[in-house]
């Protein structure tokens, strides 16, 4: 039996670079790649809650906010 918090050990585990948590006013906080720009939204609020602190005492950055997105290339 795996643990609720497996299916999402690529956050913390060093499979896929860039994952942090940012802290929210409300929450736990939120999942961001900062390599890929994107947010993971884990719909289910317990296992959202449950791999934030997975990723926190796994040693994954917490940011107070999120950060600057480069700029959009222009390739004309």
């Amino acid at each position: 039996m795996t643990s609720q918090g497996d299916e999402y050990a690529f956050l913390w585990d060093g499979s896929e670079e860039g994952w942090t948590v940012v802290r929210t006013r409300v929450g736990p906080g939120a999942i961001y790649n900062t390599t890929t720009h994107r947010v993971l939204v884990i719909e289910n609020d317990h296992a959202a809650e449950r791999t934030i602190r997975l990723m926190s005492e796994n040693g994954c950055p917490v940011l107070d906010s999120l950060p600057q997105a480069p700029p959009p290339t222009d390739h004309t």
